[in-house]
């Protein structure tokens, strides 16, 4: 199973985290405290590790510091949720990390998790995959129903244009 861990200072959003990507097949671990997070990095099987930047104690940018100075974490994908999104994207490797600022709704925090899982080759849910794959298919089908609508009235519309 996808394994995620979340380091966030307010325990409502990482409530919140756990609802949402639960109910997507992942399982989901949260934290409040950043040397707690550290040590679940180190110890267990993580594919992703989502953090806000300002948090007590220990904050986000020394904890990005932490990962990629210690060889066996700085391969864990990181997507940071924050409010200073704008600082963090001008002061951050953007190839190495992703982001999502503050207030978010929900396809956008699934969207990113999902974006950043598959491109550092992460296993997804089987059920989020199905859902993914449903939601382009919707897509897909919803344009040609757009494309087939506008072609109608294209048409409607040259036959009126002629008589």
């Amino acid at each position: 199973m996808t394994r995620i861990l979340s380091l966030d200072d307010e325990p409502e959003l990482l409530a919140l985290y756990r609802l949402i990507l639960e109910r997507r097949g992942y399982e989901h671990i949260s934290t409040t405290d950043s040397h707690q997070a550290l040590d679940i990095l180190r110890t267990e099987p993580i594919d992703l590790f989502t953090q806000d930047l300002l948090h007590p104690g220990m904050d986000g940018w020394q904890v990005l510091g932490i990962l990629r100075s210690e060889p066996k974490l700085n391969s864990i994908p990181v997507l940071i949720i924050s409010s200073v999104v704008s600082i963090a994207k001008a002061t951050l490797d953007t190839t190495v990390y992703d982001y999502l600022s503050k207030p978010f709704s929900v396809p956008e925090l699934v969207d990113a998790v999902e974006r950043q899982l598959v491109k550092h080759g992460k296993p997804l849910p089987a059920q989020a995959a199905r859902l993914r794959a449903s939601i382009r298919q919707e897509s897909i089908t919803g344009l040609a129903v757009a494309q087939a609508r506008s072609t109608a009235q294209a048409n409607t519309t040259l036959r009126k244009d002629e008589t």
